[in-house]
């Protein structure tokens, strides 16, 4: 796929599409790659890439692209420039991954608190409005490992629950 050897191993991707154009972009170890014309070519690295290992989660919402992997990329695209952020509104500790997009939010795991889900505002992926703790809604203490939607409900799984969740 490109001439030159990758030294960060590629482990997740996103089709960006966004007014007629589409964008394919890789991402993992803390670099982010745009791919075409048969190239990869390195357009993001966090200040931590080198030691970097976990895979790099990708959601479009409208046209903002946000690009986390719980550990030190908390970037978004839009307008053909990526942002980093820096600072969630809502709590400090809180290390967004795997976001989700379901009926115009993101959604993410909480990295430092693994029981916790935050969502962003609406139609503002950038922006934490909310979030749920489930310590005290399941019956033992369990670990949250993905977010998926199904029909019109968004479903959190943990390692031994499923949760489904309905309405507002």
């Amino acid at each position: 796929i490109n001439d030159n050897k990758i030294y960060s191993s590629v482990s997740g991707g996103i089709e960006y599409s966004y007014k007629g154009r589409k964008i394919k972009f890789v991402g993992g170890r803390g670099r982010i790659y745009r791919y075409g014309d048969n190239k990869l070519v390195e357009v993001y690295k966090s200040l931590t890439a080198d030691n970097s290992v976990s895979k790099i989660h990708f959601a479009q919402m409208g046209n903002k692209m946000v690009c986390c992997n719980g550990e030190d990329v908390n970037v978004y695209y839009e307008n053909d420039t990526f942002y980093g952020l820096n600072k969630w509104t809502l709590i400090d500790n809180f290390v967004p991954m795997k976001p989700f997009v379901f009926k115009n939010r993101v959604w993410y795991i909480n990295a430092k608190n693994k029981s916790e889900a935050m969502h962003s505002a609406l139609q503002d992926a950038t922006t934490i409005e909310g979030y749920i703790d489930f310590s005290g809604v399941l019956p033992q203490a369990d670990e949250l490992i993905d977010i998926k939607g199904f029909l019109d409900f968004i479903c959190f799984i943990f390692k031994n629950h499923i949760l489904v969740y309905s309405g507002n």
